[in-house]
């Protein structure tokens, strides 16, 4: 999500991004999905 914040003093602007919660998301996302693949083909070896 990103959004356009105006500084208080001044006439200055800067963009806010959420990268914290971005990261949080794929990182979940990415556990989730090696999770079931382990759970799907266990018997499989490198």
């Amino acid at each position: 999500m990103r959004k356009l914040v105006v500084q208080t003093p001044g006439n200055g602007k800067q963009w806010q991004t959420n990268y914290l919660k971005i990261m949080g998301f794929s990182l979940i996302l990415s556990l989730a999905t090696t999770l079931l693949a382990f759970y799907l083909f266990p018997d499989q070896s490198l």
